[in-house]
């Protein structure tokens, strides 16, 4: 059937179509293009949003981290609080330097040191 009608139209018209035919192959490679180009954009999108949550974990675990560290650092405290009362309470009690540094396996300067912060 083309043939038939290709042989009424006249150049102008033959240039036309062939300038129209090849108008639609480059839409229909443009409109391609564009849906590749989508496609890549909502791959990214997801992989942003799972950097995103792994993020989030991640900080999450560092705070979780953090807190157990402070929570640590405050029961060390706490024992080294108690630790130095019970020095103040056997030197009280009469024990020696010496035998209050060898039950806390301490050095003695450091029991003497706290012995002396008993008597303040």
């Amino acid at each position: 059937m083309n043939k038939l009608i290709k042989d009424r139209l006249n150049n102008e018209e033959i240039k036309y179509l062939s300038k129209e035919e090849e108008f639609k192959k480059a839409y229909i490679e443009y409109t391609s293009d564009l849906v590749d180009a989508l496609e890549e954009v909502q791959k990214l999108g997801k992989e942003r949003e799972k950097l995103g949550e792994e993020k989030e974990r991640i900080v999450q675990e560092k705070e979780e981290i953090q807190q157990e560290k402070e929570k640590a650092q405050k029961e060390k405290e706490d024992v080294l609080v108690r630790e130095k009362k019970a020095i103040c309470r056997m030197f009280k009690a009469g024990s020696s330097i010496k035998d209050i540094a060898e039950v806390f396996e301490m050095d003695l300067k450091i029991v003497k040191n706290i012995i002396d912060s008993c008597k303040n």
